[in-house]
């Protein structure tokens, strides 16, 4: 389920700057490492963590406001739903600092009620790489829901928010992402099930992660490529290449010669045939229509449509028919939010 983005609004909670101070300090990142943040809201916490180390930032937002923030603050931002529209390569990343939203996801097909927090863990996890180090900040009594994780963390610890920045009781947790013996999983497997037999958020019985010392993980260095792109299309963006385009300035030019040749039709076009022209792409590029500046582009989809039809003597024929869809897809590049409009 893709989530609304009035819930990614109530379900953001920026990680407390005193907290964010303690993860950096706790962490040796070396220069060329990857650092990945899937919901980074503003983009403070990873550019507080990356900071003078030389790593490379990487970060997913679905409000567009905090997008527009952390794309001045972060290396690489997508605006985009981290779970359902990101495509991201595996074993890419040294860093998984992962502050999900905290809420339930229901499916109205299954019927099945999941934490948002476990389906985040599930979709960014495998693109943590081997001996890479996982922040995850989570409500305290849902630690035992990423039991199933236990085998393939390596020096787990839970340390608790300071006091005063509890207000949903989270704690951190620290990984190394590697497998373990069968005895360390089942310790791992132990410390997060604790969680949900405690009635208090004190009785976890781990320190507060600012009264911490002498605790250090190491960030591997990242190399080879890494796919990190967003199905989601983002006008602003296409706006903006358009515009820088080399192609798109002879354009310009070309439509601002003035003594150019016209071709007039002896009668005026019928929508049918405005239609043809335009997916044919002799009227591809700018137009105006009712004062409003448009890019557009004609395209035609072909489909093969099954019809079974029932012959005389009562037998079924079925034939296949080829049918042309024409779609004319526009940018309106003049408007305070670009935006791209497809009429069929």
């Amino acid at each position: 389920m893709a989530r609304l983005e009035a819930e990614s609004k109530m379900g953001f909670y920026a990680t407390p700057e005193e907290v964010v101070k303690k993860i950096k300090e706790m962490l040796q990142i070396p220069e060329g490492s990857r650092l990945l943040d899937p919901c980074c809201g503003e983009g403070d916490a990873l550019s507080q963590i990356a900071e003078g180390t030389g790593a490379e930032t990487f970060g997913v937002e679905l409000d567009r406001g905090r997008f527009e923030c952390a794309r001045e603050k972060l290396d690489n931002v997508l605006w985009a739903d981290a779970l359902n529209e990101v495509k991201i390569s595996k074993n890419s990343f040294g860093l998984l600092f992962l502050n999900p939203p905290y809420d339930y996801d229901y499916d109205p097909l299954s019927g099945e009620v999941e934490r948002l927090e476990v389906k985040f863990m599930r979709k960014y996890f495998p693109a943590l790489q081997d001996k890479g180090v996982l922040i995850l900040i989570v409500p305290f009594n849902i630690l035992d829901k990423f039991a199933e994780f236990s085998g393939k963390l390596k020096d787990l610890r839970v340390f608790l928010f300071p006091e005063g920045e509890s207000r949903f009781r989270q704690v951190v947790l620290f990984a190394i992402k590697q497998r373990v013996s069968r005895s360390e999983a089942s310790k791992n497997a132990e410390v997060l099930n604790r969680s949900s037999m405690c009635t208090y958020y004190w009785d976890l019985g781990v320190p507060i992660i600012i009264h911490v010392d002498d605790i250090t993980y190491t960030v591997p260095p990242s190399d080879g490529e890494v796919v990190f792109k967003s199905r989601k299309f983002d006008p602003h963006e296409a706006v903006s290449k358009v515009k820088g385009s080399p192609a798109w300035k002879k354009f310009q030019a070309l439509i601002a010669l003035k003594d150019r040749d016209t071709i007039s039709p002896l009668t005026p076009l019928r929508e049918g045939h405005l239609a043809l022209l335009l997916a044919s792409g002799i009227m591809n590029g700018e137009v105006k229509a009712n004062g409003r500046r448009m890019i557009i582009k004609g395209v035609v989809d072909q489909k093969e449509e099954k019809i079974e039809e029932e012959e005389g003597d009562k037998t079924r024929k079925t034939r296949w028919v080829t049918r042309y869809a024409i779609k004319i897809r526009a940018i309106l590049p003049d408007e305070l939010e670009p935006k791209v409009i497809t009429i069929q």
